[in-house]
């Protein structure tokens, strides 16, 4: 998951954006197939195991996968109960602002 804190993957979807914004062949493309949109745009499909999806409206919808459960580890410890309400350290992995006008 580590490329969704890559600034080139941040690059990548801002340029998707910008052209679904202009050009309504390729936003229907994006929205029917964002592999075949980020081919366009890149020549590449998303980063292998990432599933993007766009769809229409304004707002960052962020779906994130849960590894399998293992049960019997025990409780969490105080560490990573912080880190699950966001007393976390994500150090500088930020997905940034995700805007067609790059800022």
């Amino acid at each position: 998951m580590s490329h969704l804190f890559q600034p080139e993957f941040n690059d990548l979807l801002r340029r998707v954006v910008t052209r679904a914004l202009v050009d309504a062949p390729f936003r229907a493309l994006a929205l029917r197939d964002s592999q075949a949109a980020f081919v366009q745009v890149a020549g590449s499909p998303a980063p292998h195991g990432l599933i993007v999806r766009f769809r229409e409206g304004e707002g960052l919808e962020l779906v994130l996968g849960l590894p399998d459960f293992r049960p019997g580890d025990g409780p969490l410890s105080e560490a990573d109960l912080d880190r699950v309400v966001g007393g976390g350290d994500w150090g500088d992995r930020s997905l940034g602002c995700i805007s067609p006008h790059g800022s």
